[in-house]
């Protein structure tokens, strides 16, 4: 049973909502099988593992009868069905503005306009009670808007004095903030995860320029925020796009939801890292500084869990400070925010990664041995890490054998995205050049293009390419 659709589904369910669930499947209204309510309080019983066998709950449910299993697949097929009603009614009821809109739309579709007019009225009233001005604001906005102005020429007969000036607003503030949130999406897939996109950028380059032009931008905050984040995607070598974002967030952080705030926060850290990457390592201290912002306000959490990437993201940067002790407490603290099936893998790797920067290298493969990645790209860390380690502990034969493996196992994959595999070829090709130059076999430490290529770990790189240098 625990196989079946509903059951594996079930699970997502806490007890509470399982609960609400039973009393759900109980109401008249839904309930289409007068079994189903039995059945259901049965396979309850076994949360949260729902280990019982199909026989044992059909014959649970109904004394006296023989098993069928038919029938009993017809059983979970139906809460199945249920559940799914379930999760999209209690969606739809705790949505106040979803709910509203809907009860309109039914109150113009009986012709109850003055009652239509009146919830449209309500919800504009409770929409402006929110500080938040993010899209869901506007769009709300134009919906409200349009039912009380397409209700009033229903009552009276397409009056010719109806404004549709709040509706026309709604609409073009939602718009905006839509297309410059797409935008910056589609720039971060480009850069991060996809290697090829058949999407026409121009539409939205002609999109973006309407609504400066039109002025959106000077007059609504968040738009502005969001435009010069795609700005600062298209010109990173700009910084005045993030020293923008950076100063209206802070005059407007009430105008955003923590989700959207933590999204922001999450692109002003990745712009850092960037920065580094190309060379600028004043961007080390923005970050630091960007993740203790991210950490102080709870940004750093989505459902209760930390991303795995900015949990050593976090890390790392920290230890190219030598914020040693800032970077153990973190490691130690934040361990627990980390996804369960994860969690151990990603401490084991940051506790590798602290050791490394703190000269400990039998330490730092030990840990770097503990840990267990499926996706090849998390394999992509472990390596690196190895590699770093290698070099700084002088397994110099060692070290060759991994770049040689390493350079391998990134052109394996397609699907890395140009950047990710400049940055990393660049720093493999860095760390035998060190090697070189410390076996005699070089004269220069660097390779040619140091200066300017976009590679990992720079700030580590340069450290050792210095001391390489002095001695």
């Amino acid at each position: 049973m625990k196989n079946s659709k509903f059951v594996k589904s079930l699970k997502y369910l806490n007890y509470k909502q399982l609960e609400e669930f039973e009393r759900f499947i109980n109401s008249p209204y839904f309930l289409k099988r007068k079994s189903l309510p039995v059945v259901f309080k049965k396979i309850k019983m076994y949360y949260p593992e729902y280990n019982a066998a199909k026989e044992e709950i059909f014959i649970a449910a109904t004394p006296g009868k023989k098993y069928n299993d038919v029938l009993m697949r017809k059983y979970l097929s139906e809460l199945n069905i249920m559940l799914n009603d379930y999760l999209a009614v209690s969606s739809f009821r705790k949505d106040k503005m979803t709910y509203g809109s809907k009860l309109i739309d039914r109150l113009i579709e009986i012709k109850n306009y003055d009652e239509a007019g009146k919830s449209a009225m309500e919800a504009l009233t409770e929409l402006e009670k929110n500080p938040l001005r993010n899209e869901k604001y506007y769009y709300n906005k134009f919906i409200f808007e349009s039912y009380s102005k397409t209700i009033s020429n229903l009552k009276t007969n397409l009056n010719p004095d109806t404004d549709w000036k709040e509706a026309m607003d709604g609409f073009v503030n939602y718009s905006a903030l839509t297309v410059f949130q797409f935008y910056y999406i589609i720039l971060n897939d480009a850069r991060f995860r996809k290697e090829k996109s058949n999407i026409d950028l121009e539409i939205l380059n002609d999109l973006v320029n309407v609504y400066e032009k039109r002025g959106i931008t000077d007059k609504n905050p968040i738009a502005f925020i969001l435009s010069n984040l795609v700005s600062s995607y298209l010109k990173p070598e700009d910084e005045v796009y993030y020293r923008n974002i950076k100063q209206m967030i802070s005059s407007h952080k009430h105008l955003l939801d923590k989700n959207e705030l933590a999204a922001i926060y999450t692109y002003l850290h990745n712009y850092c890292f960037v920065k580094v990457d190309n060379g600028n390592l004043d961007f080390l201290k923005e970050r630091f500084e960007i993740v203790n912002e991210v950490l102080s306000s709870g940004f750093h959490l989505k459902d209760g869990y930390i991303i795995p990437d900015m949990y050593i993201s976090m890390a790392n940067n920290a230890l190219m400070l030598k914020e040693f002790e800032w970077a153990e407490d973190f490691i130690r603290k934040y361990n627990v925010n980390l996804p369960e099936e994860e969690k151990r893998s990603y401490e084991h790797l940051a506790l590798s990664i602290l050791y490394m920067f703190k000269g400990n290298y039998d330490e730092a493969l030990k840990y770097l041995s503990r840990v267990k990645f499926r996706k090849y790209y998390d394999k992509f860390k472990i390596k690196a890490l190895n590699l770093m380690i290698y070099y700084e502990a002088g397994y110099f034969e060692e070290a060759f054998l991994l770049a040689d493996s390493y350079r391998h196992f990134i052109s394996k994959y397609r699907s890395v995205t140009p950047y990710v595999k400049e940055r990393t070829n660049n720093f493999v090709k860095q760390v035998l050049q060190l090697i070189k130059f410390r076996l005699n076999q070089t004269e220069n430490p660097k390779i040619n293009d140091f200066e300017t290529c976009t590679i990992m770990y720079r700030p580590w790189l340069i450290r050792k390419i210095n001391e390489a240098a002095a001695n």
